[in-house]
C-alpha cells in the first residue's frame, strides 16, 4: 500500500520478500522537473549466487507506476559479448553500444564446466540512489552461478520513458572477490 499526496494506491502484483528485506521507499526529482517522483526498491528473491532487486518509479500525482526498459531491451540495446573457454581460462569480451572494452581473462580450471556463449544477465540485480538518478548493477554470468563483471547503468527519463543512460561494463569489483557478498 502507498499513500502520498493525499491518494493510496496498492500494488498487489508486487512480491517482495518479508523479514529484513523490507522495501525502501524515496521520494526525489530523478528527471528534474521540479516534480519528486517516488521510488520503491525492494527485494525480489534472493538465495545462493542470486539477488533479485526490483525498483519501480511511481508518478507522484497519479500514483501510476511510470514505463521503464527492461533490462532484456537494455541488454539487446546496448550489449554484445562472447565468451571463449580455453583449458585453464575463459575470455570474456564486451562491447557496449559498439565499443569494445578491455578484454577479460579468468585463469580457472575449465574442465568440466558448462559456460554460455554470451553473458547472461539478471541473476543479480541491484538499485540504488546515486547522485539523484536511479542508478542499476546487474552481474554478467559467463556460466551458472558465476559471474565475470556488472553492467551498470542509470535511468533517465526521455520521450515519456525511463531509459537506460550511462551504460557501461566493468569487472573491477570481481577482481576484488565481489563473490563474497552472497554469502
Amino acid at each position: 500500500m502507498l499513500e502520498a499526496n493525499g491518494k493510496t494506491r496498492e500494488f498487489s502484483d508486487w512480491t517482495a520478500e518479508g523479514g529484513s528485506n523490507k522495501p525502501e521507499i524515496h521520494e526525489i526529482d530523478l528527471n528534474g522537473d521540479g516534480q519528486k517522483e517516488i521510488v520503491v526498491m525492494f527485494t525480489q528473491g534472493h538465495g545462493t549466487g542470486i539477488y533479485l532487486g526490483q525498483a519501480y518509479i511511481i508518478h507522484p500525482e497519479t500514483l501510476e507506476v511510470m514505463k521503464m526498459q527492461s533490462l532484456e531491451d537494455i541488454v539487446k540495446q546496448h550489449v554484445e559479448s562472447n565468451i571463449d573457454v580455453t583449458a585453464g581460462q575463459v575470455g570474456i569480451d564486451v562491447s557496449i553500444d559498439g565499443v569494445k572494452g578491455d578484454p577479460i581473462r579468468l585463469q580457472e580450471d575449465t574442465e568440466g564446466m558448462q559456460y554460455y556463449d554470451k553473458l547472461l544477465f539478471g541473476d543479480v540485480i541491484y538499485y540504488g540512489l546515486e547522485n539523484g538518478q536511479l542508478v542499476v548493477s546487474v552481474s554478467g554470468a559467463y556460466g551458472f552461478a558465476v559471474y565475470g563483471g556488472e553492467l551498470k547503468f542509470a535511468y533517465g527519463y526521455e520521450d515519456g520513458e525511463w531509459k537506460a543512460v550511462n551504460v557501461h561494463y566493468t569487472n573491477e569489483e570481481y577482481e576484488d572477490g565481489y563473490e563474497e557478498s552472497f554469502d
